[in-house]
């Protein structure tokens, strides 16, 4: 049994001899991660904030263009119906009331 404590005990001494000696590349380590940590949210923050530069030029040149179109362009799509759904084929119509 005293074996075993003695053993361990002088694990735990060994252990704090390392990290004890080893204390300033960790704490150079740590301070890499830190930084690297910034500078990503730094990117995140930038990439962030041109997407919604981006998202607003083009919700401002859709609203130039929709202003700036005459009346009929801005009532229809392409299929000729206000809401945009094509029919299923060109000849479809209402069914006829039973």
């Amino acid at each position: 049994m005293t074996t075993v404590l003695l053993f361990l005990f002088l694990m735990i001494l060994l252990i704090q001899l390392t990290s004890y000696l080893t204390r300033g590349a960790t704490a150079r380590e740590i301070e890499g991660i830190r930084i690297a940590r910034e500078l990503l949210a730094q990117k995140k923050k930038k990439a962030a904030a041109s997407s919604d530069t981006d998202e607003d030029i083009a919700v401002i040149a859709a609203a130039v263009t929709a202003s700036t179109a005459p009346a009929g362009a801005r009532s229809t799509t392409a299929s000729g119906r206000a809401d945009g759904h094509r029919p299923l084929r060109p000849d479809a119509r209402l069914p006829a009331p039973r």
